[in-house]
């Protein structure tokens, strides 16, 4: 369906509304929703029915070309008219109008396996932790929003839409990431899910789009498809790095004086709190490490669910201590910036830059107040 009529129904109008202030026939109106080219002069009275310039609604039109065009490049994606990546993917196009014509993403040099096994997984995300963290194994990557957007230049973006956990895609030589506000633990894995998917795309040459529905669950009950398993992989290293799971449990066997050979449901609490991820992340990580045996995770997980109603209620229950915090910011500081100097000179209203950062009116001029 057009932008144009997409706005127009999101406003309340209705179909017999736009026929009846447009004069353009219902029947005309369904075979433009249905994908009939619309003629400039159908345009024009659209565009001044919706009180939005003519030029804005053919930069519309361009966007939604560009998206499916997009959309069609990737193998894994139905080009549909309910296909939920669309809407990402149309934001991403927007926001990419504030960037500097010249701007790139920088090459990623550390991420140089071929085969992107769990192997290559492994060490990518080892590689990814030393030029980025250093070699610390244990240090949780709670700061991973920031330092993906400062230092490895992906352009991260927080969206309302919850229908995709993430979205990740390269356009114009750009690498894009886009999440969905959930729990901030499993924001986190999903964050580390979609660098996985662009270290196993890696080249900024060929754009590529894909989109992910709740990976770390999917991957604690083994139902991750093929092609998620390497950046399922590459996100659990990159979190729970492998030496830092053995320091980290051999610390809190000793804490909590414990015997047992096999870990138990707080032990894994206990790790996931430890590196800022969530329950099903970490009991995934030791199915992985053979630490527990393959499918306990989920029975865990479903026990905890059953018993206390989800894992962080046991957590709190046990007494465990609260979890650092986990700051996401809506779009990367240079894009905010530019679409503050885009207010000051008149060219974009307080209400258009809060549609597209998907913050408040109030939050918008509290960030125009601190910038300027």
């Amino acid at each position: 369906m057009p932008a144009i009529l997409d706005r127009l129904l999101a406003a309340g109008k209705t179909q017999d509304d736009i026929a009846s202030g447009t004069h353009i026939s219902s029947r005309r109106l369904t075979e433009i929703a249905s994908g009939s080219e619309p003629t400039l002069y159908e345009l024009k009275i659209l565009a001044k029915f919706a009180d939005i310039r003519l030029s804005d609604l053919i930069n519309d039109r361009l966007e939604t070309d560009q998206v499916r065009v997009l959309l069609r490049r990737t193998p894994r994606q139905r080009v549909a008219e309910a296909d939920p990546a669309e809407s990402f993917v149309r934001k991403i196009i927007k926001i990419g109008r504030f960037l500097p014509t010249d701007y790139s993403s920088p090459e990623w040099a550390w991420a140089t396996s071929e085969h992107r096994t769990r192997g290559d997984a492994e060490r990518d995300a080892e590689a990814f932790r030393s030029v980025f963290f250093g070699s610390n194994p244990v240090d949780p990557l709670v700061d991973l929003p920031r330092r993906a957007v400062e230092d490895a230049g992906v352009l991260l973006f927080v969206s309302s839409n919850r229908e995709l956990d993430g979205l990740s895609c390269v356009v114009n030589h750009r690498r894009f990431v886009m999440l969905a506000p959930r729990f901030g633990p499993r924001m986190l894995y999903t964050l580390a899910h979609e660098i996985g998917h662009h270290a196993a795309h890696l080249s900024l040459d060929e754009d590529f789009v894909t989109s992910d529905q709740n990976p770390e669950n999917a991957a604690l009950r083994h139902e991750d498809a093929a092609s998620e398993r390497y950046a399922n992989a590459f996100a659990s290293a990159l979190l729970l790095p492998r030496v830092g799971v053995g320091i980290a449990l051999d610390r809190i066997r000793k804490q909590l004086n414990s015997q047992r050979t096999e870990l138990g449901d707080i032990e894994i609490l206990y790790l996931a709190h430890v590196f800022g991820t969530s329950f099903e992340a970490a009991a995934r990580r030791c199915e992985d490490l053979r630490l527990i045996q393959k499918g306990s995770g989920w029975a865990l997980y479903e026990n905890l669910c059953q018993k206390y109603g989800n894992p962080e209620k046991r957590a709190k229950e046990a007494g465990l201590p609260r979890r650092p915090p986990i700051t996401f910011p809506p779009a990367p500081p240079m894009v905010v910036e530019a679409i503050l100097h885009d207010i000051r000179r008149g060219e974009l209203s307080v209400g258009k830059a809060s549609e597209l950062l998907e913050i408040g009116v109030t939050d918008v001029h509290k960030l125009n107040a601190m910038l300027t």
